[in-house]
């Protein structure tokens, strides 16, 4: 064998060096730290979508016990959940006309009660209610 083979044997079997095994220990580092931070948001916005789901549930539970229930539905009302043991989500009740005679718009809307950021999340639960004519000699509704 030539002495120019044994060089080329030689170099060829050396392996990495040192800057090769830095660069490639740096791109793994990046790509961790890259999949950890995904993780961390993945985790964050499904807290997120959980707390959603769970302010809609309520809200239209609400709803649907306000309109069993209430006997004044066109006054504002408002509270928390603490008749039911969960904490750190209000509600808020509103009604207004829809435009049809008799038949108001309500909607009733849940929140994180120490949620003070410039874009808390909200969930709302839309619904209509017939409101009784007044009597046009007593003033009482029908």
């Amino acid at each position: 064998m030539s002495i120019a083979n044994r060089a080329t044997i030689r170099k060829s079997q050396r392996g990495f060096t040192l800057i090769e095994a830095l660069v490639a220990a740096a791109l793994l580092a990046t790509g961790v730290v890259a999949v950890l931070g995904a993780f961390g948001a993945l985790s964050r916005t499904e807290a997120s979508a959980r707390e959603v789901e769970t302010m809609q549930r309520l809200a239209y539970q609400k709803y649907d016990e306000l309109l069993a229930t209430s006997t004044d539905i066109t006054s504002p009302q408002d509270g928390d959940f603490s008749d039911r043991n969960i904490d750190g989500f209000t509600w808020k009740m509103e009604e207004e006309p829809s435009g049809v005679d008799n038949l108001d718009a309500v909607t009733v809307t849940v929140q994180k009660s120490n949620d003070n950021s410039s874009n808390p999340l909200s969930a709302s639960a839309y619904g209509l209610i017939y409101v009784p004519p007044a009597d046009s000699t007593t003033g009482a509704t029908q």
